[in-house]
């Protein structure tokens, strides 16, 4: 199972989109899945409806050390 999977049956929710990110000095930019699951670091989640501003995802982030 991979990570998008498990958020969606976590969440309950079919059909989200799951982002994925890193922050660290470098700044905050997106990453593939593939990148985000390799690295090392603390997961931390946001989850973002129709109603805070015209989506319905999930983003992930691991703040990494350089």
């Amino acid at each position: 199972m991979n990570v998008k999977q498990l958020a969606e049956v976590c969440m309950g929710i079919n059909e989200i989109n799951v982002r994925f990110f890193f922050d660290g000095r470098n700044g905050f930019f997106e990453v593939q899945e593939y990148v985000f699951v390799a690295a090392v670091g603390e997961i931390s989640y946001g989850r973002h409806t129709m109603f805070e501003n015209g989506v319905r995802q999930i983003c992930l982030t691991k703040v990494i050390e350089d």
